[in-house]
């Protein structure tokens, strides 16, 4: 097993992690912050990284180091600008307040809660 930790909005954490997934034809389990990757290890770091300094850079960001912590890769900003576009929530165009949309399939909703279940059932 190998946990990614990405400290970000869970907008950049749904789409970084369905990008490795889709790069590594694996199934990534999204939690609070780590995306866990149930079928690499360690030894599989270069492997895992490649993809997510690709993610980063089809965004326009470079602000960012890839360590590897034990059984995790551990994504840290490196300098202010970068950790804000990693924090800042992406409000989708057309989308009015109050609503909410998985960026896995496409889906609305109305409820923050349904909205998480959403992303549990996708990523859990």
């Amino acid at each position: 097993m190998l946990e990614i930790l990405f400290m970000s909005s869970r907008e950049k954490l749904a789409l970084i992690s369905a990008y490795i997934g889709e790069r590594l034809s694996t199934v990534p389990l999204l939690k609070a912050h780590p995306i866990i990757l149930e079928d690499k290890s360690a030894r599989d770091t270069s492997l895992v990284i490649v993809p997510i300094q690709e993610f980063l850079v089809t965004q326009g960001q470079h602000g960012f180091k890839e360590t590897l912590e034990g059984h995790k890769v551990v994504v840290e900003a490196l300098a202010n600008e970068a950790a804000s576009w990693a924090n800042h929530e992406d409000s989708l165009i057309g989308l009015l307040p109050g609503l909410y949309q998985c960026f896995h399939c496409g889906k609305v909703f109305s409820s923050d809660e349904e909205y998480k279940t959403r992303i549990i059932i996708h990523y859990a």
